[in-house]
């Protein structure tokens, strides 16, 4: 299912200037909304001392779940607009980084979508109060952690129905984003 990191584009399937340009196009929407998200996410570490990059990661995360979840797009379509989305998520993360390179930064991107992924899914599958709790808790005690934050049990579980009901959200506008684009590319 996450397959999308392996593929390497070679001369021979390298995507044509048309395509990437309606990829780019593609893409747009998504960007404005991972960006909302992201500002939203961030809101939830104001007051503590974190690194912003690693919220930027997990709504990478998030949005690329959320495209091969809700998107109902071919492989090989899901594929080149999760690479896109990436590749222009981490572009504009090194605007605010000018001294990170882009390979470092997708590398760290690209391993920190395992582990977010997962938690991600068992938030979003989660189907009692206790299991949307207990999931809601592992995704934040994750995040607080890469985010080296230390916070109670109690602020931790406020965090996180916070965050978990903005993934909702998010996934509902994700794939909004994605049927509006669907024909484009």
């Amino acid at each position: 299912m996450f397959g999308f990191f392996k593929k390497k584009l070679t001369p021979k399937s390298a995507a044509s200037p048309s395509l990437e340009m309606d990829l780019r196009s593609a893409v747009a929407p998504l960007l404005n909304i991972y960006e909302s998200f992201s500002s939203d996410i961030t809101e939830s570490y104001s007051g503590l001392d974190h690194n912003p990059a690693e919220l930027r990661f997990f709504t990478m995360a998030a949005t690329s779940v959320f495209i091969q979840s809700y998107g109902e797009l071919t492989q090989e379509k899901m594929q080149a607009l999760v690479g896109m989305f990436y590749e222009q998520s981490v572009a504009n993360m090194l605007l605010y980084m000018p001294r990170a390179e882009f390979s470092l930064v997708h590398t760290v991107a690209t391993q920190r979508f395992g582990p977010y992924a997962s938690l991600i899914v068992d938030v979003i599958n989660a189907q009692t109060g206790e299991a949307l709790q207990d999931a809601n808790l592992s995704l934040l005690t994750v995040l607080d952690e890469n985010l080296k934050v230390g916070r109670g049990a109690f602020e931790r579980s406020v965090a996180g129905l916070t965050i978990g009901s903005g993934l909702v959200d998010y996934a509902v506008q994700v794939k909004d984003a994605v049927g509006s684009v669907r024909g484009t590319f």
